[in-house]
C-alpha cells in the first residue's frame, strides 16, 4: 500500500470481492423455482452490491489507467505530484455518484410478480412507462458504465504502448526490456479482455430493452453472464499476478509455510528469491513502483 497504483489497485480488488459476495444471492435466485425468496430488503442489497461493484471496478479500472499514464509519459513530474492522499481524492468524486445512484435505485420497486414467479429487479417508478424506464436504463447503464471509460481507456493505454516502444532497444538493459514488454502485453490483455467481458452484457440489455431482436438466442443471456462476471475475477490476475512485487511475495509466502518452523532455510530461500527476481537483499531500499 506504499504506492498509488496498489491504492487503486485495492480498491479494484474491494469491488470485485464484493461482486463475488453477491454471487451466492444470484444463485439462489436462478436455481429456486419460485425466483428470488429473500425479500424486499434483501434484493435492494443484492441489487446495491452488484451496482457498487460494477460501476466502482470500471472506473476505478480507468482512474490506475490515467495514473499509469501519467506515470508513463511524465515518470518525473507524477513522482514529484501524486500520493496517496490526492489517489484518495481522485476517487472521493466516484464513491459520491455512485452513492446518489444508488439512493436513486433503492427508491424504485425491487420485488414484484411476473408470470407467477417472484422476481428481482428494479421496476419503474409510479407514473414511469415500464419500457421507457428500461430503454433510459440501459442507455444510461451502457454510457456510464462502459462507453465512457473504454473512451477513456483506451487512448490512454494506445499512448502508453507508444510512449514504452520509443525507447530504442539498445539503450535499455535486459531487465528493461523485459519489464517494458510485460508491461504491453498487460496492458493489450487488459484493454482486450474488458472490451470482451462488458460490450457483449450491454448489448444484450440494449437489444432486450429496444427490443430490437425479438427473439433472443437460447442461452446467450447466460453467455454474457458469464463473462460479465469473470471480468471481476480476471482482474487480480492482470493487476497483480503479472505484477513483480506480488509475484515476489507470493513465493515467499510460500517459502514460510513449506519451511515453517526452520528460520535458517526461510532465510536462505527468501534471499534466493530475491537475488533471481531482483538482484537485492530484501532489506535493500526499493523506489521500484511497478506493482
Amino acid at each position: 500500500m506504499r504506492t498509488v497504483p496498489n491504492v487503486f489497485v485495492l480498491n479494484l480488488a474491494a469491488a470485485d470481492a464484493l461482486y463475488c459476495c453477491a454471487a451466492p444471492l444470484y444463485t439462489l435466485y436462478a436455481l429456486h423455482v419460485d425466483g428470488w425468496i429473500l425479500g424486499n430488503a434483501m434484493c435492494n442489497v443484492y441489487f446495491i452490491m452488484g451496482y457498487i461493484s460494477a460501476f466502482c471496478s470500471v472506473w476505478f479500472l480507468t482512474a490506475l489507467s490515467i495514473e499509469r499514464y501519467k506515470a508513463v509519459t511524465d515518470p518525473i513530474g507524477h513522482s514529484q505530484k501524486i500520493s496517496q492522499k490526492k489517489a484518495c481524492r481522485i476517487m472521493a468524486p466516484a464513491l459520491v455518484f455512485v452513492k446518489t445512484d444508488v439512493e436513486a435505485y433503492y427508491s424504485c420497486e425491487s420485488v414484484g410478480k411476473i408470470h407467477h414467479v417472484t422476481k428481482c429487479d428494479v421496476f419503474a417508478p409510479e407514473g414511469i412507462p415500464e419500457e421507457l424506464f428500461n430503454k433510459l436504463r440501459g442507455i444510461y447503464s451502457f454510457t456510464v458504465n462502459f462507453a465512457v471509460p473504454l473512451c477513456i481507456i483506451i487512448p490512454l493505454y494506445v499512448i502508453i504502448w507508444r510512449k514504452l516502444r520509443e525507447k530504442k532497444p539498445s539503450t535499455l538493459s535486459m531487465h528493461l526490456i523485459r519489464s517494458r514488454n510485460r508491461v504491453t502485453r498487460m496492458v493489450a490483455a487488459v484493454v482486450v479482455f474488458f472490451v470482451i467481458a462488458l460490450l457483449p452484457w450491454h448489448t444484450y440489455w440494449i437489444l432486450q430493452y429496444f427490443k430490437l431482436i425479438q427473439n433472443m438466442p437460447y442461452g446467450l443471456y447466460d453467455v454474457c453472464l458469464a463473462l460479465y462476471v469473470a471480468n471481476s475475477t480476471v482482474n487480480p490476475f492482470f493487476y497483480a499476478l503479472l505484477g513483480d512485487k506480488f509475484r515476489r511475495y507470493i513465493n515467499i509466502l510460500f517459502c514460510k509455510w513449506r519451511l515453517c518452523g526452520n528460520n535458517a532455510q526461510q532465510e536462505r530461500c527468501i534471499r534466493k528469491e530475491f537475488n533471481i527476481n531482483f538482484g537485492s537483499h530484501p532489506s535493500e531500499p526499493s523506489h521500484d513502483t511497478r506493482l
